[in-house]
């Protein structure tokens, strides 16, 4: 049975111990592989749009409680204040930022070692993503930039790292240039929107804010943390969306890894 140009995927029929069972054809008209036992296999609609939905309820609820604290006069509403706050740290959007980070890095690594059995020569570039993705999450969720930055500067500009961040950033797109043109065209198009959307909200809204900001230790105003979370909405849209584009691609070109845990 052949596999239509619309892109449509067949039903297979495939032994099973003598007994028949149907099996979903891949784009390219062979059996899909089924997945093996204990596997666990995570859809990207199963993951992407809870991921949505949450960046969503966690981005209104910082409007809310910033509503709360500078237009009704109410600091602390039971703790959602704290919780729910985008322009403060260590709260469920850190948690939220830090997880797709994590998780992010988690596919690269996936694809690396997949990359890497196939002796692919741009295994090397998805390994320096993984890590970039590991170690931005244990920044995100340690403080270490703003930490250091107050250090640095006497704590008179949180917001110093900025310029080197740039540089950084720009740095590791240029290192990754050839491996990205040799990505599908998909691939590129999501990625790219991913990391614009990521980088409008990380570099654009942040320089913004750093124009702004009152100085350590003093309260932001309403306007400027309407800007915080809108900043830390856009990092948190362009986040899931590189990683549904990752989690897109590996699924495409069927990489797949085994984990072994408390082998001695």
């Amino acid at each position: 049975t052949a596999v239509p140009e619309s892109g449509a995927r067949e039903i297979y029929r495939a032994g099973n111990h003598g007994r028949s069972a149907t099996v979903p054809a891949t784009a390219g008209g062979r059996p899909a592989r089924a997945a093996a036992p204990g596997t666990i296999a995570i859809p990207r609609s199963t993951l992407i749009r809870p991921l949505l939905a949450v960046t969503a309820v966690l981005g209104l609820a910082s409007v809310a409680v910033q509503v709360s604290v500078h237009l009704l006069g109410h600091g602390r509403l039971l703790g959602l204040v704290t919780m729910f706050d985008m322009t403060r740290e260590g709260n469920l959007p850190t948690w939220l930022s830090v997880a797709l980070l994590l998780g992010t890095g988690a596919v690269l690594a996936l694809i690396w070692a997949a990359t890497r059995a196939q002796e692919d020569p741009d295994a090397r570039y998805w390994a320096v993503l993984a890590l970039v993705f590991a170690a931005a999450s244990v920044d995100e969720a340690a403080e270490l930039h703003e930490t250091f930055g107050l250090a640095v500067t006497g704590g008179t500009h949180a917001y110093w790292y900025l310029m080197p961040g740039t540089l950084l950033l720009l740095g590791i797109a240029l290192a990754m240039t050839r491996c990205f043109k040799r990505l599908p065209k998909s691939t590129r198009r999501a990625l790219a929107w991913g990391v614009g959307t990521w980088t409008l909200g990380a570099v654009g809204l942040e320089g913004v804010e750093a124009l702004y900001w009152p100085g350590e230790g003093v309260r932001h105003g309403f306007g400027l943390s309407l800007l915080n979370t809108f900043q830390d909405v856009f990092e948190l849209l362009g986040l899931i969306v590189i990683l549904d584009a990752l989690m897109r691609y590996a699924g495409e070109r069927g990489y797949r890894t085994t984990v072994e845990l408390g082998r001695p």
